[in-house]
């Protein structure tokens, strides 16, 4: 995708928010051109609605960003002439190559020059460039610094999985005959990491409640998921927002390793962008949201015990999440994704504290 400014989405327009972000990002634009490069050759991963929603937000704050095509050589380069310099996003070490066997650089390190940024989720991309600034990713949270970043060479940057604005947008158009269509809904991948909060509160709920369960079903050898309506096959976000824009109650459930950090998927921050109550398995809600805007039940026991709770006075709490949702439009959408971490990016350069 060129990094052209695009027409601002006409539901941001009058939003003084916006325009607040959109004065900082403009700064940024004149010193920064993103560059999103591809998981994988051919990615079914959910990480790449992330570049999705990252380019989209660059997008509506004219930041130029562009998605890696496979060859280097391909690359634009008027950012070199306008005096930019390029940071080139990564998620692992697979997005260094662009065929399976490894042999083949999408990005060689000749490529970037001195005054570029490397940045990514995994340690082992930092040490693949020698010629630029390097900085690992992380969450803005005590428990993934303690765990991950403790002791890291690479500065840290921070990455806020937010919500994305086809759900803020969703949300500010959403219409009252979407209500009560499930009692509890829930979206996202199920894999070995979180396939306990299956066992323990997905079936549960679906046998004594009207539930509706979507997404991609990975690593696990079960059949019993796809009777709940989860799939083989990556599920467009599409249908996820529409899942999720129809349950009474949503539900925030994390892989183990994100209940361990206390770290958070977007998932909570979509739903909240809808303006769908939502029950949460992560004591990381309390970073961003009070204990009545987002009840949050860290063992299976308590956490359907909050279901019952909420479903039993769904109005007052439809009326927390309306209040809720404008929060969200304004603090925790990809819009401030976007300006903190090329933020944290630029005072960490200007301090001079980086590894090159």
């Amino acid at each position: 995708m060129s990094g052209t400014p695009e027409t601002v989405p006409g539901f941001l327009a009058a939003e003084a928010f916006f325009h607040e972000l959109r004065a900082t990002a403009q700064s940024l634009a004149r010193r920064y051109v993103v560059f999103l490069v591809d998981h994988a050759r051919s990615s079914r991963s959910t990480h790449k609605f992330w570049w999705n929603h990252f380019e989209e937000a660059c997008q509506a704050l004219a930041i130029p960003c562009w998605r890696v095509p496979r060859a280097s050589e391909a690359w634009p380069q008027a950012h070199r002439r306008e005096g930019r310099r390029g940071v080139y996003l990564f998620f692992t070490t697979e997005s260094l190559f662009h065929d399976r066997s490894r042999r083949f650089r999408a990005v060689r390190d000749d490529t970037l020059r001195p005054e570029d940024v490397v940045a990514s989720w995994d340690p082992n991309v930092v040490p693949a460039f020698t010629r630029c600034h390097r900085f690992l990713i992380g969450f803005r949270n005590e428990g993934w610094l303690s765990t991950y970043g403790a002791g890291h060479a690479a500065p840290i940057v921070f990455w806020d999985p937010f919500a994305p604005l086809t759900a803020v947008q969703r949300g500010m158009m959403g219409t009252s005959d979407e209500q009560g269509a499930w009692d509890f809904a829930y979206f996202g991948t199920l894999n070995p990491h979180n396939y306990d909060q299956f066992e323990r509160i997905l079936r549960p709920l679906a046998a004594r409640h009207h539930c509706r369960f979507g997404g991609k079903l990975w690593r696990v050898a079960s059949p019993v998921p796809l009777w709940y309506g989860f799939s083989p096959f990556l599920v467009g976000e599409p249908r996820g927002l529409e899942i999720l824009a129809r349950g009474r109650v949503n539900l925030a459930l994390h892989n183990d390793y994100h209940r361990k950090t206390r770290t958070l998927t977007e998932r909570i921050f979509i739903s909240t962008a809808l303006g769908r109550p939502i029950v949460c398995d992560n004591a990381g809600a309390r970073q961003y949201f009070t204990p009545a805007e987002v009840p949050v039940g860290e063992d299976p026991e308590t956490f359907l015990a909050l279901c019952e709770d909420v479903l039993r006075d769904v109005r007052a709490h439809q009326e927390i999440a309306r209040a809720l949702q404008k929060k969200v439009w304004r603090q925790f959408s990809y819009l401030n994704t976007v300006v903190q971490l090329l933020t944290d990016i630029d005072t960490t350069l200007s301090s001079g504290r980086v590894t090159s």
